[in-house]
């Protein structure tokens, strides 16, 4: 698990984006033994996101055996491509999330911009599950509320929240990495097409 401090803290890019999401304050109990806790929780959702970034940290060797038998790296590819399947059918306990995208967030690897129902109070820890699309990867993260300005959206009170990553593991940062990445190319893609 990766906890970013102030000394480590880095500029990422920013995107808006349509996510599902689950907000959850965490209670005075929960905060006296967060760091357990967030390791427990994050073992029922973050096997996706581990099983991407060891399957990149292999890549090397996949080239390999992709060149020299390649009869053989087209069995592996169907074998991940099966145990992706089972993993998000058997492993992952996501019942409780919306298939569909719910929130439009403002994202980026290093914190969250939403709209919420609740307000929170400033320095507070919140518990938060995201889906991504279209790749349906859940992050789960403990964030702390940076600010929380009252707002009205489509004549309904609201809040602005602005919080920060404290608690996400290295794997689903690079998720999130990959995917704001890969958002930027399709949008620079689509803008490409209308120009030509």
């Amino acid at each position: 698990m990766k906890q970013q401090n102030a000394n480590e803290k880095r500029e990422y890019f920013r995107i808006n984006d349509m996510v599902t999401l689950l907000v959850k304050p965490l209670s005075n109990e929960d905060i006296k033994i967060k760091d357990e806790l967030y390791e427990t929780r994050w073992r029922d959702t973050g096997f996706i996101s581990e099983l991407a970034y060891n399957k990149e940290e292999q890549l090397p060797t996949f080239t390999q055996i992709e060149k020299k038998y390649p009869e053989v790296a087209t069995y592996i590819a169907y074998l991940e491509n099966e145990l992706k399947k089972v993993t998000f059918r058997l492993g992952v306990n996501d019942d409780h999330l919306p298939k569909k995208p719910t929130h439009q967030v403002n994202l980026s690897a290093g914190g969250l911009r939403f709209m919420s129902d609740e307000a929170f109070a400033k320095d507070s820890l919140i518990e938060l599950t995201i889906r991504l699309f279209p790749s349906r990867s859940l992050i789960f993260i403990y964030a702390k509320i940076l600010r929380s300005e009252a707002a009205e959206t489509d004549g309904k009170k609201c809040w602005a929240i602005a919080s920060e990553f404290t608690h996400i593991h290295e794997e689903d940062q690079e998720a999130l990495i990959k995917h704001i990445h890969k958002w930027q190319m399709n949008r620079l893609q689509v803008k490409h097409n209308h120009q030509a």
